[in-house]
């Protein structure tokens, strides 16, 4: 499916690139219509295959709602090489278990973010530690913190599954 949306893409930059000859040039300025409409549909469908679902249908559900956290990620963030825990729980546990509410929230979370929200809120490492171990700025890490409590807090209020 990538590669079609990447065929995709290379013809709407064809089209893009034709549109403005044409609009440059007053050759074929009647086609000028029918090459827009046709970078119409060519970005409808751009937008269909990137959301999974019909552009503007907002009853479906998202994409990314539909892939659990990846695996690599959560080992990498809680493996004894990245920071020692302190703690006996298995985040990997809560994460991965789909009947927990917390992991639809998390669901949404980038990986750095999630890797952030772990270390800062789980683990209690201070936000110089996390900057430390993820080669970051601190205020990168305030700023990842941030928009993960923000995405969580959307989530947990507004996501129908977890209510």
């Amino acid at each position: 499916m990538k590669d079609l949306l990447v065929e995709y893409r290379k013809t709407r930059l064809a089209v893009l690139k034709k549109i403005k000859e044409i609009e440059k040039s007053a050759n074929e300025i009647e086609d000028l219509p029918i090459y827009k409409n046709i970078l119409s549909d060519i970005e409808y469908s751009i937008e269909w295959l990137k959301k999974g679902h019909e552009p503007g249908n907002y009853n479906a559900i998202d994409k990314s709602q539909c892939y659990l956290v990846d695996q690599q990620v959560i080992n990498k963030v809680i493996s004894e090489s990245i920071y020692k825990k302190i703690s006996t729980i298995e985040y990997s546990d809560i994460i991965n278990n789909v009947n927990h509410k917390v992991n639809y929230a998390l669901m949404r979370l980038t990986t750095t973010e999630l890797e952030c929200f772990i270390m800062i809120k789980c683990e209690k490492l201070t936000y110089r530690e996390c900057a430390d171990l993820l080669s970051i700025r601190i205020g990168t890490v305030q700023k990842y913190i941030e928009r993960a409590l923000n995405k969580i807090n959307t989530e947990l209020e507004t996501n129908i599954f977890i209510n």
